[in-house]
């Protein structure tokens, strides 16, 4: 696309006059945010969409949480536990822990966190090899990455490192677009304390 009509699909995924899309199609909104570069965007709509769940005490995500909340939705009839809804996993594990297949069978995977304000994070992958295990924090401008990568799988850096199975450490100079802090004046945080932890594919633990 030329630039400028580039900038105004940006600007219309956060345009607060256009309908807002519910839980299931924000994941296609929230792909293209951090494919756009917007990825503290992204992270302020999950805090505020997915955020009023956890901090409802729900053990399980709603089918509705935008225009209609919880049971409450369809009169009465909305669902309380749908998994079309959990796109903030597809955010967490290929954004903030940065972590994509990139060959057939998860053989390979590039590995690239954002940060994007918080000081950690961890999480365990699932891969047909096993679980890849990947956990961050960030000091100053450096973050330091630890990994357990599974027997036969290739994990890449952004810098060109690459790493096979077994326990590996590395520290990694981060630029100031990673360091940025998420938007502000949004509700209660479903991220707190600046980090993250990731149990499965199928669901989040996030630490108070």
């Amino acid at each position: 696309y030329p630039t400028e009509r580039k900038v105004t699909l940006v600007t219309a995924l956060w345009r607060e006059d256009f309908l807002e899309p519910e839980l299931y199609m924000q994941h296609y909104r929230l792909r293209a945010l951090a494919q756009a570069g917007e990825k503290p965007k992204a992270l302020a709509a999950i805090r505020k969409f997915w955020g009023r769940i956890v901090l409802s005490g729900s053990r399980t995500i709603w089918e509705c949480g935008v225009h209609q909340l919880g049971k409450w939705a369809y009169g009465g009839a909305g669902s309380i536990c749908h998994g079309f809804s959990n796109t903030p996993i597809d955010f967490f594990q290929r954004t903030i822990l940065g972590v994509r297949p990139t060959a057939p069978g998860f053989s390979r995977c590039a590995i690239d966190p954002s940060p994007i304000g918080l000081t950690h994070a961890k999480g365990t992958v699932p891969t047909p090899h096993g679980t890849l295990d990947v956990a961050w924090s960030v000091t100053g401008k450096t973050l330091t990455l630890e990994l357990r990568i599974p027997h036969g799988v290739q994990a890449d850096l952004q810098d060109g490192q690459f790493f096979g199975p077994g326990l590996h450490s590395v520290e990694i100079s981060l630029p100031d677009s990673d360091l940025c802090v998420e938007p502000q004046n949004e509700p209660p945080a479903l991220i707190r304390g600046g980090g993250l932890e990731m149990t499965d594919s199928l669901g989040a633990i996030v630490h108070a």
